[in-house]
């Protein structure tokens, strides 16, 4: 009878020390879970700028009657080529 009631409290010893672990590595998981989650946001806040950019818009000439009753767009107006139109990034530094 002794030996019995040794095994059923080893086993009871045996199972809270599982239950102990699978929380314990649980909690772990869940940590990890965590910080990669606040990593991406890092990653993600360093990549997005803080500003949008402004770009700059091509108006072409209007074909067509103008309220004057002028043709509009009958002077020869020079556009500008993509290659003359500058971009500025943002000041931001990446890291």
């Amino acid at each position: 009878m002794k030996t019995v009631i040794f095994l059923v409290v080893m086993i009871l010893i045996i199972a809270g020390m599982l239950v102990s672990m699978r929380k314990s590595q649980a909690r772990q998981d869940l940590a990890r879970e965590e910080s990669l989650k606040r990593l991406k946001k890092e990653r993600k806040k360093v990549l997005t700028p803080q500003e949008y950019a402004k770009w700059p818009v091509i108006i072409r000439p209007i074909r067509g009657d103008d309220a004057n009753g002028t043709k509009a767009g009958s002077d020869p107006v020079e556009e500008p080529l993509m290659t003359s139109i500058e971009y500025e990034p943002s000041k931001q530094v990446r890291a």
